[in-house]
């Protein structure tokens, strides 16, 4: 039964018509103003972690991150590709930003043994991609960082 009272209304138009002579500058704008009004919402006294794994997204998101506040810890976990360089890039690009950086325990061994609890915790909410770092997730995130910022994983940014 349809009441003709009720109305939808979209409060987002998504425009199809992108401007791609700007677009990547208008992109980099959007993110880096996100980041920073995010990383405004921390209090000082919240430890402020960040996922670096040593892709592209990650490390515009550590850079931009560093812009607003400098007591960030970073993150990295050896997933993307797996016992490749951009862990080493994570490293460098902490040293660089001077941050902290925290190697995070990663094994398929671990992942397993964690499995269950991160399906729990993230109530169906998260792909089971995202729960690959689990043991370093669950175990030792908290000593680390209170509040974590997290790029998307697999280049959607950019």
């Amino acid at each position: 039964m349809f009441d003709e009272n009720v109305t939808v209304e979209s409060y987002w138009r998504f425009d199809t018509a992108i401007d791609r002579q700007n677009y990547v500058a208008d992109v980099y704008d959007a993110f880096s103003d996100a980041v920073a009004t995010s990383v405004d919402t921390v209090p000082d006294d919240r430890r402020l972690g960040v996922y670096l794994s040593g892709g592209l997204d990650s490390r515009l998101l550590a850079a931009l991150a560093t812009e607003s506040r400098s007591d960030i810890v970073s993150l990295t976990y050896d997933a993307n590709p797996g016992f490749g360089a951009n862990p080493d890039l994570a490293r460098e690009l902490a040293e660089a930003l001077r941050i902290d950086n925290v190697w995070l325990p990663y094994t398929l061994e671990e992942t397993a043994r964690h499995i269950r609890e991160g399906a729990k915790r993230a109530d169906g909410m998260q792909s089971w991609t995202a729960l690959h770092a689990l043991p370093g997730q669950l175990e030792e995130l908290g000593d680390h960082a209170d509040v974590m910022f997290w790029a998307g994983g697999q280049g959607e940014l950019f």
